[in-house]
């Protein structure tokens, strides 16, 4: 069964940041929020049926991003840390909606011209996430997965300092891309049990 399993693939830093600024720049930057969310917050992707097209509320004050137990996968809630590079993604693009009009469409023509995988994203950010904070245990808690899972289906293995670059990209609406900022990060998120 393992043979038969595809590749679990992993966005480079750079076709992230990339494909970040593709989306600033398409159609009026309707697909921001989509993609910073699968990519820096691990949400599950399918905006028929995965976790996206369920999440109707995001608390940018507290800094969470609760996921109920009506839309997870797993039936577990849980609560994603917004980080540091998600958070102006979210701010800058407060008045567009998690699924725009046209979604699937929009977001197929993306991940095509990408060259994506359906679950690329989260891939992604699982991955990066292992690799900037060392914990399967820490990462399994924001995305929802056992850590066994994690690495059976999700995990590659991107070094610490791809992590940082991953986690550092913001948009510059002024340039119209996202660029990588400087910033230090903690030895884990905080993380809050539920």
């Amino acid at each position: 069964v393992a043979e038969q399993r595809p590749d679990i693939c992993v966005s480079s830093v750079d076709t992230v940041r990339e494909l970040m600024s593709y989306a600033m720049n398409y159609k009026g930057g309707k697909m921001v929020k989509f993609f910073a969310l699968t990519y820096f917050a691990g949400i599950r992707p399918d905006p028929s049926s995965g976790e996206i097209g369920k999440i109707k509320a995001l608390d940018l004050v507290s800094g969470r991003i609760p996921v109920k137990p009506v839309q997870a996968k797993t039936a577990s809630p849980r609560v994603v840390t917004i980080m540091d590079s998600l958070k102006p993604w979210l701010e800058t693009y407060e008045d567009m909606p998690i699924i725009p009009l046209n979604c699937k469409n929009d977001a197929a023509h993306i991940r095509k011209k990408f060259g994506l995988g359906q679950d690329e994203t989260r891939h992604s950010y699982i991955s990066y996430h292992v690799a900037l904070y060392g914990s399967q245990a820490q990462t399994a808690m924001q995305a929802g997965n056992s850590e066994s899972m994690i690495k059976e289906h999700y995990l590659t293995f991107p070094t610490h300092e791809e992590g940082k670059q991953f986690f550092s990209i913001v948009p510059d609406k002024a340039a119209g891309e996202a660029v990588f900022i400087e910033q230090e990060f903690e030895s884990r998120p905080s993380l809050r049990a539920i």
